[in-house]
C-alpha cells in the first residue's frame, strides 16, 4: 500500500530509472512515461525533482523563503548537476512542465494544486518580465494597402509590461495567503524525514527506520 508517492520515491532516490519506472507502473502511476521515453536514464533525476518540488507532502516547500532557493535545495539534495537545474526549475521543456501540471493535479489538494499552479505562472511572468518579452508590432502599408512585411517593426510594449508586473504582485500576494493556509499539512514519513533532515544540517544524517510497512523495499534492494 503506498501512503506517499513522495515518501516512497525518496527512499528510491539512490537507485536507478528502472527501479523508479518499475515502481511508478506498479502503483499505476504513468505520468511520467513520455519524460522517460524522451530523457531516458536523464529522466532519473528530472521525476525525482517534480515529485519532491509539487508534492503537498514536500518539506521544502512550506519553508519560508525564495522559491528559487526552495527549487536549488531540491536540486542540491537530490545531487542534479548545476548546468541541468535551470532548464529544469524553469519547466522549459514541454513534456517536463505536462508531467507536473499532470502530476499535481492528479495527487494535490485542490488548495495545494493552486498554489503550484500560481507559483508556475509567477515564474512566467517574472521571466517574460526580465528579458522583456513584451512586444507590438508597427506594420507599415504601401499606397494601396498592403502590408510591407520586410518593414514591420518590434516594439517594446511598455504597458504589457506594467499589466504583467501588476499580475506578479496579484499573484505573490495570493501565494502568500495560501502558504499560510497549509503549512501545518506536512505529514511526517521516513522518506520526508531524511529530507528534513538534510534541510536543518546542509547535509544528511542518520539512517532511515528499517520498520517501514509497505510494497517499497523490493525496488530498493
Amino acid at each position: 500500500m503506498t501512503e506517499s508517492v513522495l515518501n516512497d520515491v525518496l527512499l528510491l532516490k539512490n537507485t536507478n530509472i528502472d527501479k523508479l519506472t518499475e515502481y511508478l507502473h506498479c502503483i499505476n502511476l504513468l505520468t511520467f512515461d513520455d519524460v522517460i521515453d524522451k530523457f531516458g536514464k536523464e529522466a532519473f533525476h528530472i521525476i525525482l525533482y517534480i515529485v519532491t518540488a509539487y508534492s503537498e507532502d514536500s518539506p521544502l516547500l512550506i519553508l519560508r523563503q525564495d522559491s528559487k532557493t526552495e527549487q536549488e535545495g531540491i536540486c542540491e539534495y537530490l545531487n542534479i548537476p548545476e548546468f541541468k537545474r535551470k532548464d529544469l526549475m524553469e519547466l522549459k521543456d514541454n513534456y517536463v512542465r505536462q508531467a507536473v501540471t499532470e502530476y499535481v493535479t492528479r495527487f494535490a489538494g485542490e488548495v495545494f494544486r493552486s498554489l503550484m499552479f500560481m507559483k508556475i505562472q509567477l515564474r512566467d511572468y517574472q521571466l517574460a518580465i526580465t528579458n522583456k518579452r513584451y512586444y507590438t508590432t508597427k506594420e507599415p502599408k504601401d499606397g494601396s494597402g498592403e502590408i510591407q512585411e520586410e518593414k514591420i517593426e518590434f516594439l517594446f510594449d511598455w504597458k504589457e509590461q506594467g499589466k504583467a508586473q501588476q499580475q506578479c504582485n496579484i499573484l505573490a500576494k495570493q501565494i502568500e495567503l495560501t502558504e499560510k493556509q497549509i503549512r501545518e499539512q506536512v505529514k511526517r514519513m521516513d522518506g520526508i524525514e531524511e529530507l528534513k533532515t538534510h534541510v536543518r544540517s546542509a547535509k544528511e544524517l542518520g539512517t532511515m527506520r528499517a520498520d517501514r510497512k509497505g510494497n517499497i523495499e523490493k525496488f530498493i534492494k
